[in-house]
């Protein structure tokens, strides 16, 4: 299910490219003593983003395209070195503050971060966030794909259950903490959607379906979860 954690990350990246775009905006208006624009996408709002929202990551993208639009108009923020980028972070991640702690947040919850800075210091940051939104209509009809493709392994494989429905409750569990929903998905799976017991009752030619015959069909869910190719 790779696919699927590779999908939520890129996600978590653009998030990010937002969160610097943000921060080096008000970091640049403070220099040039210009105020700065409370019209935009707030980091108490972009904490409140569902990345799993298509609607909430074009939103993300329209307001990211605002403040580049904004820093152009003045002149002051169409480019940035690799080196400034890289020290702007470094010092923000050590800042004891809320936009510090944000940063901590975000890169914590990215499993890919290191890899995704070596890339963004070969590029600029207002480059790579305006050929995001391309991006990310091809992730959100892949992510889509994914579900489907999984929802029909399931139903294949004959296990009573919503596939799409587990599978998208599965990745906005992700979202929170990615290791506690991979263990349950492989583990636990009705968590994120029941055992419609009353197909299970149907596929059943013995009577009346026990506790435990749910236990060993979760149970051979999750197993089945954790060896299924995407």
């Amino acid at each position: 299910m790779q696919y699927i954690e590779d999908l939520v990350d890129y996600k978590q990246n653009t998030i990010f490219l937002y969160l610097n775009l943000y921060l080096i905006a008000k970091k640049r208006c403070a220099e040039k003593n210009i105020p700065f624009p409370d019209s935009f996408l707030s980091l108490e709002e972009l904490k409140n983003l569902d990345p799993m929202d298509w609607e909430n990551m074009q939103k993300l993208l329209n307001a990211g395209k605002d403040i580049i639009s904004f820093l152009n108009n003045l002149g002051i923020g169409k480019t940035s070195s690799p080196e400034e980028l890289q020290n702007f972070i470094e010092n923000t991640f050590d800042a004891d503050s809320n936009d510090g702690d944000f940063l901590r947040e975000t890169m914590a919850r990215n499993r890919n971060f290191k890899t995704f800075m070596e890339k963004l210091s070969l590029v600029d940051t207002f480059l790579a966030f305006e050929e995001s939104k391309n991006e990310l209509c091809a992730i959100e009809e892949m992510r889509n794909l994914v579900i489907q493709k999984v929802a029909d392994a399931i139903k294949k494989a004959g296990f009573p259950v919503d596939g799409k429905k587990l599978i998208t409750n599965y990745l906005k569990a992700y979202e929170t903490n990615k290791k506690e929903a991979y263990k349950t998905l492989t583990t636990n799976p009705a968590m994120f959607a029941p055992l419609q017991l009353d197909q299970i009752k149907k596929s059943f030619l013995f009577g009346k379906i026990k506790p435990e015959d749910g236990h060993r069909i979760n149970k051979e869910l999750g197993i089945f979860l954790k060896h299924l190719k995407i």
